[in-house]
């Protein structure tokens, strides 16, 4: 049988389930970039650039940089 068994309303499947995972997966790594841009600028503005709340949102920003990096050097973003 097909990995991608098809019905009429399109394709289906263990394989389609994991793509759209995936594909939500991006989506909230990149909604959640957005939000630490703004965040960290805010704190950029308020002169909290040493504070640990500023650290932790840049280690969590290089961290999602780093996983979707990895996603698109093998042609997944």
């Amino acid at each position: 049988e097909s990995a991608l068994p098809r019905g009429k309303n399109g394709f289906y499947g263990e394989a389609i389930e994991k793509l759209a995972r995936f594909e939500d997966i991006c989506d909230r790594l990149t909604a959640e970039q957005n939000h630490i841009a703004e965040q960290l600028e805010e704190l950029r503005r308020q002169g909290k650039t040493s504070s640990v709340k500023f650290r932790e949102l840049m280690t969590k920003k290089l961290l999602n940089v780093n996983m979707l990096s990895v996603f698109e050097v093998n042609g997944l973003a």
